[in-house]
């Protein structure tokens, strides 16, 4: 892979060296990796040489970035990979260990959609894994995502859930809101500091996440002793990113094949954290306009030749994928309207199955509900 193409994702302090090494015709990946580290010095030392009264970043080149380069790309290129009786072992242990079951959104013909309550054709999921919500702008993709956090965080008290905010477009008062109309009585400082919200800005940061996810949970006992587990227990049973398009998009759509496959590899990444720890990963994809005909027979004609961002490729890295459009039909009252949810993938049961809801841009109902009185 071209060395150029995976700066997204490389530390930033490195991106010089990147520039550098193209002088010296070394522009692929496996020119860098199997070329000796004091080579490379060597022959980056004239042009240091010449270019260090310029730029006194050059001084910090030495074997060791070299080295520090050379394991970041062999980490974006290489996937993980596990022994077929570990990963079974590993599957009881987390089967076992798993307490906080997936309650879904709390509106029962989008959780009997989404595999919470058994249905005709459709098991129970655990909810462990990817879930991916894409949908037409403005739909409410991050409200529906919110719903889905704030219930958990209210029916699983233990539990904890990570919001990686990746264009600074969460706002706490409107979590506030949706709890307080959800679950009218619910002391909200319970539940939303269990939610946590992580600003990330660049894929560097967003692959140290994964990185952090992957260690060890470290707790503190009553006696104030710090104690060491590879399974958390209630810590970050859910994680949302949104989006990930705002992280993605532009390397999948600049890059071509070789983004694309680094987009894969940190999906198998994140689809490895999920199961290995019980997580249930909600990752929003924004959409993109393109001449087509809509999904649905009800869709908005205005609005319906938008696909998701990330491509139908992403889809196939999830267990569960859903849009969500609205309609050009059913418009309640000047604040509500109708979003047809619809399942394009589902691992546990059949796809291609739709339900509709009713939302105000705070409150989610089915269709045959009425809001729950705050008294």
């Amino acid at each position: 892979m071209r060395l150029k193409r995976l700066v997204p994702l490389i530390s930033p302090e490195l991106h010089r060296l990147i520039s550098l090494l193209a002088q010296i015709e070394i522009t692929q990946s496996q020119t860098l990796v199997f070329t000796p580290s004091d080579e490379i010095l060597s022959l980056l030392g004239p042009i240091i040489s010449n270019l260090a009264t310029e730029d006194d970043h050059l001084s910090s080149i030495s074997l060791t970035s070299i080295e520090q380069l050379k394991d970041e790309v062999t980490k974006v290129e290489t996937p993980e990979f596990i022994r077929g009786d570990r990963a079974l072992d590993q599957e009881k242990m987390d089967k076992a260990g798993r307490t906080s079951r997936w309650v879904g959104i709390g509106v029962k013909p989008v959780d009997e959609l989404m595999g919470v309550i058994s249905s005709e054709g459709q098991e129970r999921w655990d909810g462990v894994g990817i879930v991916e919500v894409s949908g037409t702008d403005g739909v409410g993709k991050s409200l529906f995502s919110l719903h889905l956090v704030l219930n958990h965080l209210v029916r699983h008290p233990k539990s904890e859930a990570l919001w990686v905010d990746t264009d600074r477009s969460f706002e706490a008062s409107r979590a506030l809101n949706v709890l307080s109309h959800k679950f009218p009585g619910i002391s909200s400082t319970r539940v939303l500091g269990r939610l946590q919200v992580k600003p990330i800005f660049g894929l560097p940061s967003f692959i140290q996440a994964l990185s952090d996810l992957e260690k060890p949970y470290q707790s503190v006992d009553r006696e104030g002793q710090s104690s060491t587990s590879t399974k958390p227990k209630g810590r970050f049973t859910l994680l949302v990113v949104d989006s990930l398009t705002k992280l993605y998009g532009d390397l999948v759509i600049s890059a071509g094949s070789a983004g694309l496959a680094a987009l894969v590899s940190h999906m198998h990444r994140l689809s490895a954290i999920s199961h290995r720890q019980g997580i249930t990963s909600i990752l929003i994809n924004d959409s993109i306009r393109v001449p087509s005909q809509s999904h649905t027979p009800s869709s908005n004609s205005a609005m319906n030749n938008q696909i998701p961002a990330l491509g139908t490729e992403f889809t196939y890295l999830t267990d569960m994928a859903l849009w969500l459009e609205t309609t050009k039909f059913t418009h309640f009252s000047s604040t509500e309207r109708e979003v047809i949810i619809q399942i394009m993938k589902n691992r546990v049961g059949p796809a291609r199955r739709s339900t509709s809801i009713k939302t105000d841009g705070t409150v989610i109902l089915g269709l045959q509900d009425r809001p729950r009185s705050s008294v």
